[in-house]
């Protein structure tokens, strides 16, 4: 910014010594033509028209670079009062994001703390069960956290599905992280299909279902049509057939689980390139905000639940 604004300064510092200069060397080629006229000399007067021409187009080439500077100077001050209204802006945003982060600790309060500490204890004691032992709970733990991120959704809602699909349809799936970017794609399939969170939650536990059982049909198969469309549309052309077609397949239980993972994953470059142009809401912002709330809170709440788990070991005790 300072370059510029130098840049302007010396063009404007050398912009009238530059004029003053054209106005002199036109008064000198003035005062040739007039004495030659005066004199009735033969002058040769090709190089005085050569100059004139020459000045003509230093004139011309001065102005224009006056007005580009001009310009420059303009667009600067736009691009200064655009800063300073986006200064303004993203310090409302602040202001803003630090309001909900209150105003969601306020709220949780008490009672939430513990129901909380409760969820987490029971939900990474789910994880280990789970665990295919290519990396620690917490590294696991940090994955969904990851996965929730990049779907916008809450890691409490996230790990629960994760730890389901990798208790009851473990194989069905490679690994666990193959697990987490199966959950991932399905959240992101949900805001895209517009489901709402208790649609997302219904749907995600008769998929589960589907993938436990090896086979998608019933309630499972209307629930994926309805909230998931883009996964059906996926299935239909995985299958090389008709969506139209996928109510009978389902009914002959012929829509495996290996076919809706793999459909699922062939169009992940597709469901994230749409995903990311969905808008962010603001309760996406409240989950994201929600995630880093946890995880910075997360050696708490491990020991709000291990304070449960003493209580319970030493109860005669206490009693």
């Amino acid at each position: 910014m300072a370059t510029i604004r130098t840049a302007i300064q010396m063009h404007n510092g050398m912009t009238p010594a530059l004029k003053s200069m054209n106005t002199a060397l036109n008064m000198v080629l003035n005062s040739f033509e007039s004495l030659q006229h005066a004199s009735s000399t033969t002058i040769d007067t090709a190089s005085i028209q050569a100059a004139r021409g020459e000045l003509n187009k230093a004139e011309i080439a001065v102005n224009e670079v006056e007005q580009e500077i001009r310009e420059a100077a303009e667009a600067q001050q736009q691009l200064n009062d655009k800063m300073t209204q986006g200064s303004g802006a993203a310090a409302g945003l602040l202001r803003v994001v630090g309001r909900v982060a209150g105003a969601m600790g306020f709220a949780l309060g008490v009672k939430g703390i513990i129901n909380l500490s409760d969820t987490m204890t029971s939900t990474t004691a789910r994880l280990n069960l789970m665990n295919d032992g290519l990396q620690t709970t917490a590294e696991l733990q940090d994955m969904i956290f990851q996965s929730a991120d990049n779907a916008r959704a809450k890691y409490v809602d996230t790990a629960p599905a994760v730890s389901k699909l990798g208790i009851l349809a473990r194989d069905a799936f490679g690994s666990t992280e193959e697990i987490i970017a199966f959950a991932e794609q399905m959240n992101k399939q949900f805001i895209i299909g517009g489901s709402s969170v208790m649609e997302q939650t219904s749907a995600m536990h008769q998929l589960t279902q589907a993938m436990a059982a090896g086979r998608l049909q019933g309630d499972e198969f209307r629930s994926i049509m309805e909230n998931a469309p883009m996964l059906a549309q996926a299935i239909a052309d995985y299958m090389d057939l008709p969506v139209g077609k996928l109510k009978d397949m389902s009914r002959e239980g012929l829509i495996t689980s290996d076919i809706i993972k793999n459909a699922l994953f062939s169009v992940a470059d597709e469901t994230n390139a749409k995903f990311e142009e969905m808008p962010m809401t603001w309760a996406q912002v409240g989950n994201v905000v929600a995630n880093s709330m946890i995880r910075t809170f997360d050696p708490v709440i491990q020991g709000i639940g291990e304070g449960a788990q003493w209580v319970g070991e030493n109860w005669s005790s206490i009693q």
